[in-house]
């Protein structure tokens, strides 16, 4: 019984990891958003709405809004690459703390997107995709 367990968390796990993935590389664009096409932002947006709205499968388990504001409020408060960095710790332990699956898919996106980012003036595109997750939430959720 413990192996198919672990079976199952493994197989979880891979399906987790491959989720991140692919919403990685659409909304990665926004890091660079003043130099991005309008269709591309666009795109980028309407998948990040996409995601948070598929985060209402977690049910009681989905993440809440003060855990969101607390990850923007992190990234918000990083202003060079080094402060970015050292949240990353944070955003692991967070993730980590989840009962559900969104919390932990918002912190691994987000340590995800720092590891893309290679300029100082790309944390703007970053605090830009939490500002959105955070809106998205907000309109899927309400005050939960």
């Amino acid at each position: 019984m413990k192996k198919n367990h672990q079976q199952n968390k493994s197989q979880e796990n891979k399906y987790f990891d491959e989720k991140v993935t692919n919403y990685l590389n659409t909304v990665s664009v926004l890091l660079d958003i003043e130099n991005e096409k309008a269709e591309n932002i666009k795109n980028a947006i309407n998948e990040l709405d996409k995601v948070v709205g598929l985060m209402k499968r977690d049910g009681n388990n989905a993440v809440k809004t003060h855990q969101v504001r607390t990850i923007y409020t992190l990234l918000r408060n990083a202003d060079n690459m080094k402060e970015l960095y050292a949240i990353i710790p944070k955003l692991k332990y967070i993730g980590s703390r989840q009962k559900g699956k969104s919390g932990k898919f918002i912190a691994e996106l987000i340590v995800e997107l720092i590891d893309r980012i290679n300029q100082d003036k790309q944390i703007k595109g970053l605090i830009y995709i939490m500002e959105s997750i955070v809106a998205f939430h907000k309109f899927h959720f309400g005050d939960n």
